[in-house]
């Protein structure tokens, strides 16, 4: 994770994890204690779906036994700890740290995923009830910010047909029944033309996959060649 270690050019005052103060600006805005305790995904993950691995195995169990619709998953952060923390402060308002988020995210898809030359960037929708209680839908605006650093088109082309529980509540044999046929790709969004196209799919949390295994199966159906699921934090040790 070279990228993500080297520092440090002009971006806040006050570290976005403890809250003080920096002796000097940084690039993420966090102090050296701070930035020290996120836990980076490194090599130890499946090479499939990008989640924690403890086994010197290629693949985790999941993806050895199951239909994974997207063909690579890839996370930032593993989900645990302060990054967890901070994860559910954005999603719950604190919209100051995408930006921040974001460019962990650049700084990653430059050094690991820009190879796999991604025609165009979407995000996975939410449902008009959490938007409206958010006020922003915190997966489209890391791939807003994403997409202007990459200098990728961004695609709106996932829509939410029905009400979803939140995944979070649910065991991992749910998730996937609960997202089956929730998503997809209108046919009144004709300017977004899939057809042959490596779609870089963002959301902000990768888990058991369900959410974005339904996304990807949608979005293949739609045209696209290859689905690259990449989130801000990974499960680890799910």
């Amino acid at each position: 994770m070279r990228g993500l270690s080297q520092a440090f050019f002009p971006e806040g005052f006050k570290c976005n994890c403890c809250g003080d103060e920096l002796p000097r600006e940084t690039k993420y805005s966090f102090c050296e204690k701070c930035f020290k305790k996120l836990t980076f995904c490194g090599a130890d993950i499946c090479r499939k779906c990008g989640s924690f691995m403890e086994n010197a195995s290629d693949f985790c169990q999941t993806c050895k036994s199951a239909e994974r619709p997207f063909d690579l998953a890839r996370g930032v952060l593993f989900y645990s700890g302060d990054a967890a923390r901070l994860i559910k402060n954005y999603k719950s308002g604190d919209k100051f740290l995408a930006p921040y988020f974001a460019g962990m995210m650049y700084d990653y898809y430059l050094e690991n995923l820009a190879e796999h030359k991604p025609g165009a960037v979407c995000f996975v929708p939410c449902g008009k009830k959490r938007l409206k209680e958010r006020g922003y839908n915190q997966s489209e605006v890391l791939a807003r910010l994403l997409c202007e650093k990459a200098d990728l088109p961004l695609y709106n082309c996932l829509e939410q047909t029905r009400a979803v529980n939140k995944q979070a509540l649910l065991k991992a044999a749910e998730r996937a029944e609960n997202v089956k046929g929730a998503y997809a790709v209108p046919d009144g969004r004709p300017a977004y033309n899939l057809t042959g196209k490596n779609i870089m799919l963002i959301d902000d949390i990768f888990t058991t996959g369900g959410t974005s295994g339904e996304c990807a199966r949608v979005l293949k159906q739609a045209g696209a060649e290859k689905v690259l699921v990449f989130t801000l934090a990974t499960g680890k040790g799910l």
